[in-house]
């Protein structure tokens, strides 16, 4: 999974993360080393991502919010299309990559081992 293989990944601003899940009807918020500068107002390095949970069982609306957009699942250090079904913890589906456009996008990832959880990761 290279930039070569899928062009670059940008990550999205808070802003943009907030737009991107403006519409969704399910639960969700922003998560890792972001949120924790929002909780205390300050930054204290650039982030390369930001992280946004969402809970496991949201993921077929999470497909929905992002049906104008690319997603992949990222397992086992390779991309294959995602159709919004269910991902397997035993085959280690724990991250969703979604460009906005072939060449730039949105990345959603879901990490972790825990099932009742997920975590999104949107970039620009």
């Amino acid at each position: 999974m290279t930039d070569r293989d899928y062009g670059p990944w940008t990550p999205a601003t808070t802003p943009e993360l907030v737009d991107v899940f403006a519409g969704a009807r399910f639960r969700w918020w922003i998560t890792g080393g972001v949120a924790l500068e929002l909780h205390t107002g300050r930054s204290w390095r650039a982030h390369a991502d930001a992280d946004v949970g969402i809970c496991r069982v949201d993921a077929p609306a999470l497909h929905d919010l992002l049906s104008d957009m690319h997603p992949y699942v990222a397992a086992d250090g390779r991309l294959r299309p995602w159709d919004g079904g269910p991902l397997s913890g035993a085959h280690s589906e724990n991250n969703l990559w979604v460009k906005r456009e072939e060449g730039g996008g949105v990345v959603a990832r879901r990490r972790g081992r825990r099932r009742r959880r997920a975590r999104v990761e949107v970039s620009a």
